[in-house]
């Protein structure tokens, strides 16, 4: 049985290892993933932190690993504060909304040698074996988020995650207004791609 001490350390290697894989995050998030009870005990949890993680005000405190955090659990890299921190917050909004499925993966790349590339911002397989893609639109310009779906729908074309997975990957979109929300949901349906295009609003307030 693990003492308090081996309880907190372990408590500790979790929300890092949950920054190194979300890669930015906000107070209230680490809150929900790692069920830290009220914002006043969050806030004493994360303090317990400031050796290994940067932090800074966005209306709460947004937090990432330092170099020392980074090395503590293996992260590949190192971020520094940029502006799409918040983009990465609204991937989270949907991560932990969904239920913080097992088999996620920001930024996966899919490749079609000698064709093109998708970066999607995130994939994951539900508990039901079945594939998904995830897009965040927050200040992308229109036509950028067009020429993704048509990437996706030459990817469909192609086959060849048909075969991987059964059925074609079912597409997740958060967007900022019913607007875009209907603008997206039309081009998936003109473009034969099953998709679920939800309202960051929805998903934050839930």
């Amino acid at each position: 049985m693990l003492n308090r001490r081996q309880m907190k350390e372990a408590r500790q290697e979790a929300i890092l290892s949950s920054l190194s894989r979300l890669g930015f995050a906000s107070r209230s998030q680490l809150q929900r993933i790692h069920n830290l009870g009220g914002d006043r005990n969050a806030c004493r949890v994360l303090s317990d932190l400031i050796d290994y993680v940067n932090w800074f005000r966005d209306g709460e405190n947004v937090y990432y690993l330092n170099k020392r955090g980074a090395e503590r659990v293996g992260a590949n890299r190192v971020l520094n504060r940029n502006q799409n921190y918040r983009h990465t917050l609204m991937r989270n909004d949907l991560y932990i909304w969904l239920g913080q499925p097992a088999e996620w993966k920001n930024e996966q790349i899919v490749e079609v040698p000698g064709k093109f590339k998708i970066v999607a911002d995130a994939f994951f397989i539900d508990n039901h074996g079945r594939p998904y893609f995830v897009e965040i639109d927050r200040e992308q310009k229109m036509f950028e988020n067009r020429k993704k779906i048509d990437s996706y729908k030459r990817l469909k074309e192609i086959g060849a995650l048909q075969k991987r997975f059964g059925n074609f990957p079912r597409l997740i979109w958060v967007t900022m207004s019913e607007v875009r929300r209907q603008k997206l949901a039309k081009w998936c349906d003109e473009a034969v791609l099953k998709a679920d295009v939800y309202l960051w609003t929805d998903i934050r307030n839930h």
